[in-house]
């Protein structure tokens, strides 16, 4: 039985990730900088998440606008590179990276094996939702990266 992946709109997206509507105002969405990337992502998450193995709507378009929230931050992050990483004064980096060492929180080592999904507000609610269905996934299907190598769910 073929089961229809249902469609997620603008506004499902911006209800779960309010955070980033402010980055698609403008005459149309489709004019965003962002929206080129939303689109790239949206058809990776569908991919990545099929919605065959989740078989419940609203839980899937959740995890999807999660997934693709995360990634937009990160791509955010690395279009304003507000902490500076793409400077090449190696002393700056040096004084980061020490700073990043030092403040280890306890939701950090709540979400330890989630990779780099603990580094948005996005990821962390991604993760916290992904991971307890992640573990069903076969290998040969494909999927989402999960954490480490030791933690990695197809």
């Amino acid at each position: 039985e073929e089961i229809e992946t249902p469609e997620i709109d603008m506004d499902f997206f911006l209800t779960i990730c309010p955070q980033l509507e402010r980055y698609f105002d403008g005459e149309t969405i489709e004019d965003s900088f962002l929206y080129p990337i939303y689109q790239v992502m949206l058809d990776i998450a569908k991919s990545s998440i099929p919605f065959s193995k989740i078989r419940q709507e609203n839980r899937w378009k959740r995890l999807i606008s999660l997934y693709l929230g995360h990634h937009l931050e990160k791509y955010i992050e690395l279009v304003k590179d507000e902490k500076n990483r793409n400077s090449l004064d190696s002393e700056e980096k040096t004084e980061q990276q020490k700073d990043k060492k030092e403040n280890v929180t306890s939701y950090e080592m709540f979400f330890k094996d989630s990779g780099e999904y603990s580094t948005t507000l996005s990821g962390r609610l991604f993760w916290t939702s992904w991971k307890p269905i992640a573990k069903y996934f076969s290998r040969e299907y494909g999927g989402v990266y999960c954490g480490n190598t030791k933690h990695r769910f197809y």
